[in-house]
């Protein structure tokens, strides 16, 4: 009975110390508790020096798969293989870890011949025998015990979970792992799909931003699982390895951007809104300084801040449902559910817990169901936002109509004072019209009692003034606008006025006036100054000439309406005009009520140019 309990103990604890993997094994566990390693801190060994090492240096492993977190060690692995056959075994070195940088396999067989092979992120991807994205090499072992050293290191978080499979078992393995990416990229894809389209349709903010959110998802994912490198960086492995750290920080970016959009954090929390701001542009600064610095530290820090940005974006979803955000109820729940998978993800990655392949995908199961999750709540915000819009627009119409009511009654009152302004107008503008014709026929039973012709001419020229005054109420009050009155028109009327008194002298009259509307107060200024000047030329420029004529031009631009008048008679000394009443009268108008500018001069005759701003 001894005999048995001893047997039993000597076959347990050799099993414990075993370090000899048997190739008929057709499991599809991890090899890991089989094998020991040597840490080679400054990476100085080689291959001869470490097959010189005896067993005592190796330390033996105690979980099926070996886990440090970053290390820049590089790591020895040594166990036996024994094939039991008589004939040579094909089997697949396999390391579920896409990621590892480099890999050397050193394989003795019973004979001590040597076979070599090199594996890693860092060689192109049709290195691997099998061209999936799980990093393989097959191998025919002989017969009898081979030693086999695995010589592994890499700047990425460093696991290894290490198997030797069947052919039959690989594929079996590869469809097992398949069965879950697959179904978590179609799942993730067809809502990415469906949010874009409805984002087309609706041109609603937080679809675009969640539709940014599950593609960065999709590339990270693509790429740390080293399906980019198989379909599109295959001969660039550098490319593959900045595309697996990146696109992990850009994920984190555009989480954030949903979160707060979805939350609304700028209207609702300006304060939280800001310091997620904060947070946004210290990242990115500190993404572009690991950049720099090299792919080692943004792994490292990708590695390290995806779990804190969960954490956050849980933060934002609890704060928000506990200030009254209703909506965030979903967001939280969903948000949950992604920081626990990111949580698992980086526990394993960090060696917090123990290596299992669908725990460590469990920040693509997370994404998955907090997919679906972020779904319904974009669904149910959306429709909520409907119900409130159309309730508005009901209340809005009705608003409207109100509106409409009070808007017609005081058009009507508006309406009625217009028209009894109109009349005010009018009779005012009679009235004027009248006083001007009395003063005017006044003056003229005054001035046929005067016998001085110089007194006669004087009271003359004020009735002509009066007149041009006269002329704008009697043509143009009536209008629509009186404040958009021609200019051409009324020149036209005064000239006409003049002809009527002064027919025997024959003037012609050249005119060049622009399209120009002015109002009642600028007009009647304009309309004296030109009362003025062509009586000035009636009186003394023709006396000597044959064929009087006068030329008036009117232009407007941008800034200034210019104004010239000249005639062509025998012209006068300057100083003389310029002292003279009606220069100093049309100064006085020109200058202090139009604020423009007067100028006389000889050209042939007398030459008035006369500038005046264009909104005069």
């Amino acid at each position: 009975m001894r005999l048995y309990y001893l047997i039993i103990l000597l076959v347990s604890f050799s099993s414990v110390f075993a370090t000899e993997i048997d190739l008929s094994n057709k499991n599809l566990t991890y090899e890991g508790k089989k094998m020991s390693y040597f840490e080679d801190k400054d990476s100085s060994y080689t291959i001869n020096k470490i097959k010189e090492l005896n067993n005592k240096s190796f330390t033996k492993q105690e979980k099926e798969v070996f886990l440090r977190f970053f290390t820049d060690s590089t790591y020895w692995f040594k166990f036996d293989a024994l094939n039991k056959t008589n004939n040579n075994l094909k089997r697949y070195f396999v390391f579920d870890t896409p990621w590892i940088d480099s890999i050397n396999i050193y394989i003795y067989d019973n004979q001590n011949r040597l076979t070599t092979y090199k594996l890693g992120t860092l060689l192109p991807f049709k290195e691997r025998s099998m061209k999936i994205n799980l990093l393989n090499q097959a191998h025919n072992f002989s017969k009898g015990k081979s030693t086999v050293y695995l010589q592994i290191k890499t700047r990425d978080p460093f696991i290894v979970p290490f198997s030797i499979l069947s052919e039959k078992n690989f594929y079996k393995k590869i469809m097992n792992m398949d069965l879950i990416v697959i179904s978590t990229y179609s799942i993730v894809f067809a809502i990415f799909i469906f949010n874009i389209l409805i984002f087309i349709i609706a041109r609603y903010k937080p679809y675009f931003y969640y539709s940014l959110y599950l593609l960065s998802y999709l590339l990270m994912s693509l790429s740390y699982d080293s399906h980019t490198f198989k379909y599109i960086f295959y001969d660039y492995p550098n490319i593959q390895n900045w595309m697996q750290s990146l696109t992990i920080l850009f994920y984190l970016v555009f989480s954030l951007l949903f979160a707060k959009s979805f939350l609304e954090l700028k209207d609702n929390f300006p304060k939280i809104n800001t310091y997620t701001n904060y947070i946004l542009i210290g990242h990115i600064g500190i993404c572009i300084l690991a950049s720099i610095l090299g792919y080692k530290y943004t792994i490292f820090y990708a590695s390290c801040i995806t779990p804190l940005f969960s954490i956050y974006m849980l933060f934002l979803g609890v704060y928000s449902y506990l200030k009254g955000n209703k909506k965030a109820v979903f967001f939280t729940l969903a948000t949950i559910f992604g920081c626990t998978g990111a949580f698992l993800t980086a526990s394993i990655a960090a060696s917090m817990i123990d290596y299992n392949w669908y725990l460590f995908k469990g920040v693509d199961i997370g994404v998955s169901i907090d997919s679906i999750l972020f779904s319904i709540a974009l669904a149910y915000r959306y429709t909520s936002l409907n119900l409130i819009l159309e309730n508005t627009k009901k209340e809005v119409t009705l608003l409207n109509k109100n509106l409409e009511k009070k808007v017609e009654e005081r058009t009507k009152e508006l309406d009625i004072q217009v028209k009894n302004k109109t009349v005010l107008l009018k009779e005012l503008s009679h009235r004027i019209k009248n006083n001007l014709q009395i003063i005017s026929a006044l003056l003229s039973m005054d001035k046929d009692k005067l016998e001085n012709e110089k007194d006669k001419d004087i009271l003359d020229e004020n009735i002509k003034r009066i007149k041009s005054i006269s002329i704008l109420y009697e043509n143009f009050l009536e209008i629509k606008n009186p404040n958009k009155i021609e200019l051409k028109k009324y020149i036209e009327k005064i000239i006409s006025e003049i002809k009527n008194s002064y027919s025997s002298l024959d003037i012609q009259y050249d005119l060049d006036i622009h399209k120009i509307l002015l109002n009642q107060n600028s007009l009647i200024p304009i309309g004296l100054v030109m009362n003025e000047l062509i009586l000035n030329s009636v009186k003394y420029a023709f006396k000597q000439t044959p064929n009087p004529k006068i030329s008036i031009y009117f232009s407007k631009d941008d800034k200034n309406i210019n104004f010239m008048y000249k005639d062509n008679g025998i012209g006068a000394n300057i100083d003389e005009v310029e002292s003279g009443f009606g220069f100093s009268l049309m100064k006085t108008l020109i200058s202090f009520q139009l604020n423009g500018k007067l100028d006389c001069k000889n050209n042939d005759g007398l030459e008035y140019k006369i500038i005046l701003p264009a909104d005069s």
